[in-house]
């Protein structure tokens, strides 16, 4: 009875250290291909995924409160080997329509783990190193957190863009349509999706988010 627990132990230390082991083998062998990244700024966490599975989480900084990290669904747009200055190591910017967002190095190491930044995800520079290999121009990066609250000041037009057009895109997506990434772009799929919800509830087909859209979304407009 003694031998056959000792065995059953042995059997379970073996598979955590073939575990363990994969799971650093693929990390040094971690591609491009397949990976998106999520940023959960009230975790202050960078968690990467390869094919939907979790392989790695880093710690950030992320927005301060009067400077929040953009919370949406962007891709990486450029990336920058030598960005320099306070922004350590390595630069891979976000495609946020409203301002200049990225995530990068930093020489103000201790600010990791808080909320310290102007709106982009610092992390330490052998960190961003790591990331920087392991991201290409077209990653998806979704980041997570708390955001002031969006006003609505103009009917919603395609090829506008704005932290308006992402809470129109949110309120499709929670009602059943697909705008596709909320982005703040009102592109090619989010007119799909407007156009979809038009027809169904026999609105002009003009692709205009406008009064009705509106009430039937539970926005509200605020002029000024």
């Amino acid at each position: 009875m003694k031998d056959d627990i000792v065995v059953v132990i042995f059997l379970i230390l073996l598979s955590v250290v073939v575990v363990e082991n994969a799971v650093v083998i693929n990390l040094k062998n971690l591609d491009s291909e397949n990976v998106s990244l999520v940023v959960n700024a009230y975790q202050k966490q960078l968690k990467v995924f390869k094919n939907n599975k979790l392989v790695h989480t880093f710690p950030v900084a992320v927005g301060k409160t009067s400077t929040k990290s953009p919370v949406g669904e962007w891709a990486i747009v450029h990336k920058d080997a030598h960005w320099g200055g306070g922004f350590g190591e390595r630069w891979m910017g976000l495609n946020v329509p409203w301002g200049k967002y990225g995530i990068h190095g930093t020489n103000k190491p201790h600010s990791i783990g808080t909320a310290a930044s102007h709106g982009c995800i610092r992390m330490f520079n052998r960190d961003v190193k790591k990331l920087y290999q392991w991201v290409e121009v077209g990653t998806r990066v979704k980041i997570i957190g708390p955001r002031d609250p969006i006003k609505i000041s103009r009917f919603l037009k395609p090829k506008q863009s704005g932290q308006d057009v992402l809470l129109l895109q949110e309120k499709l997506r929670e009602n059943g349509f697909n705008p596709g990434y909320t982005d703040g772009m009102y592109g090619g799929s989010t007119q799909e999706a407007m156009r979809e919800f038009k027809y169904i509830y026999g609105l002009k087909d003009d692709l205009v988010a406008n009064e009705n859209v509106f009430y039937i979304l539970n926005l509200t407009k605020k002029d000024g």
